[in-house]
């Protein structure tokens, strides 16, 4: 079975069983795209990998037009069943196999938060070029990647160069990257990268990850 495969019955397991059901937006998430987004310049954004959909609702509410795709059938009607609830008008594709279901040069931006480290090299980089496709020129990527430390490292088991097989309760056997702020040029190679960090620790569970942006070349 094929990393895309494994992690993708690893998150439909999750959301069929109603668990991984965010309310709220991340903080860091509307912290930065209020500084990075405004609806005026970047009207059309893509979040790829919604959840539950709570980032993408708090950006429709600040008025972009919203598309996202997702690898869980759940999650997919869980987050159409919240967009209706607040009467908010989405795009919600189903992402199956390696082509998102969008044009090229689709979005304005791009946003991948907590999602993309779901993936072995091969896979990532996939992820990454079906992102600059369907990204505009001079349009902007906001992501995040798990860092050395965060409670995914902690109970992964290494298999070497960055990739790890997760250990977390209800997420073992997804594939994984973890990464040192290092690693993270070879991730996005060829871009002029941002790099930021959000982390908490509470009791014995410990956040870590690495706030990647770029704007797409012309």
């Amino acid at each position: 079975m094929s990393a895309v495969q494994s992690n993708s019955k690893v998150w439909e397991g999750i959301y069929s069983q109603g668990k991984g059901l965010l309310s709220y937006p991340n903080e860091s998430l509307v912290r930065l795209t209020y500084g990075l987004l405004r609806p005026e310049l970047h009207k059309q954004i893509l979040d790829y990998g919604f959840g539950a959909a709570a980032n993408l609702i708090h950006l429709a509410r600040r008025g972009f037009a919203m598309s996202g795709v997702e690898v869980s059938p759940s999650a997919n009607d869980i987050a159409k069943k919240r967009c209706a609830q607040e009467n908010i008008q989405v795009d919600l594709r189903l992402f199956v196999g390696g082509t998102l279901p969008f044009d090229d040069a689709s979005f304005d931006a791009v946003i991948a938060w907590q999602v993309l480290y779901y993936n072995n090299w091969e896979s990532f980089f996939t992820a990454i070029r079906e992102i600059e496709r369907v990204l505009r020129p001079r349009g902007v990527f906001i992501g995040t990647m798990a860092g050395v430390g965060d409670i995914s490292h902690q109970m992964g088991k290494p298999l070497g160069d960055c990739e790890y097989i997760s250990g977390v309760p209800g997420q073992e056997g997804a594939h994984l990257l973890i990464v040192e702020k290092e690693d993270l040029q070879r991730c996005f190679p060829n871009r002029l990268i941002t790099v930021g960090e959000f982390y908490y620790q509470f009791d014995a569970a410990q956040s870590r990850h690495f706030i990647v942006s770029y704007q797409k070349p012309e």
